[in-house]
């Protein structure tokens, strides 16, 4: 399932509650949230920004758009990456991407 949202755009958030590949909610306290993404034509990463963490408990994220997140239409691959307390690092999903897909706009 892909996340749609509309060039220029800043709304709505990417949010997410982040899950083990088992299904795990992942405990999110004390630890930090980076969200990537890029066009999947490009190797080169288009955001690597901060993410927000709104219920660390419940695992839940959100990433809020700039417009210049936004400023170019197409498919994208996203993620989460999550630095744990230990200095760990995890990347949600495990398995695949996050599918965001910037329309064009009129």
């Amino acid at each position: 399932m892909a996340f749609n949202i509309k060039k220029g755009d800043t709304s709505p958030w990417m949010l997410s509650t982040l899950k083990a590949s088992d299904g795990t909610i992942i405990d999110l306290s004390n630890s930090t949230v980076l969200f990537e993404m890029k066009l999947t034509s490009r190797t080169d990463v288009t955001i690597s920004a901060a993410a927000q963490i709104i219920d660390p408990d419940a695992g839940t994220v959100r990433y809020v758009w700039s417009a210049t997140d936004t400023q170019h239409a197409g498919w994208y691959k996203a993620e989460f990456k999550v630095t744990y307390q230990d200095s760990t690092i995890e990347t949600f999903p495990n398995e695949n991407f996050f599918w965001v897909n910037v329309y064009e706009d009129i």
